[in-house]
């Protein structure tokens, strides 16, 4: 659907044109996480695109971190796909609902692999009875997967492969129901901020609309170690000789 229509728990949420705001989302991969309802006690993510440096599979935890000053920040919808290209794959992929007195979402799909790729990854909260992903842990500190550090809420993780391919490249996009911001508190209207997908890419105008959409920039890479660019060096060589 490129136009997101919800009803949950009776009212519906619709995600309007964007306004002037100093607000913003951005969506990337760190390997620093947890899962399932474990608490973050103390562990960031790190604020760089992630280099994998050894081939074989990763796991990569998915975060989003609100940004900016405009009021309120509450994003009650993210939904993304993560493409590759070179020879990496996205093997596996979870998210969960973390609850400690609310929930964070009152949907959840982990998405669909397809071929290499994960596709229609969906997070989605009632704007009154779930927190989402907002700029604090809320009264009586009660998210405890949000980092005050980076502004930062784990949602989920995927795993990737690769082969002995080096400049592959992990892509993240925005998904089919795109990310959206409670636009004021106990209105069921959203509206559609900036988005970034990973660091470096702040300028390429991407929306919380701009469905099946990502930036040039890639949000991992995997450069091969030494041992393996050795490897990939010699079979290159003996080919030649045949």
């Amino acid at each position: 659907m490129k136009r997101l229509l919800w009803v949950l728990a009776g009212s519906a949420l619709f995600a309007g044109p964007a306004l002037a705001q100093d607000s913003a989302f951005r969506l990337y991969l760190a390997y620093e996480g947890v899962e399932g309802n474990t608490p973050l006690s103390g562990i960031s993510p790190a604020q760089r695109n992630p280099v994998l440096t050894s081939t074989g599979t990763h796991r990569l935890y998915v975060w989003g971190q609100v940004i900016g000053a405009e009021t309120p920040q509450k994003y009650v919808s993210v939904g993304y796909n993560v493409v590759t290209t070179g020879t990496a794959r996205v093997i596996g992929a979870s998210t969960w609902n973390y609850t400690n007195i609310l929930s964070r979402w009152s949907v959840t799909n982990a998405g669909q692999l397809h071929g290499a790729t994960l596709r229609n990854v969906r997070l989605a909260a009632d704007p009154d009875a779930f927190f989402g992903v907002a700029d604090n842990a809320g009264p009586g500190n009660f998210d405890q997967q949000y980092d005050p550090v980076t502004n930062s809420t784990v949602l989920g993780w995927i795993e990737v492969d690769d082969g002995l391919g080096p400049g592959s490249g992990i892509f993240l996009q925005i998904g089919d129901i795109g990310i959206i911001r409670l636009r004021t508190i106990g209105n069921p209207n959203g509206t559609w901020d900036d988005v970034y997908l990973g660091f470096g890419d702040e300028n390429a105008g991407l929306m919380g609309n701009s469905f099946d959409m990502g930036s040039p920039i890639a949000e991992a890479t995997i450069v091969p170690e030494p041992a393996g660019l050795l490897l990939l060096g010699l079979a290159g060589l003996a080919i030649r000789r045949r």
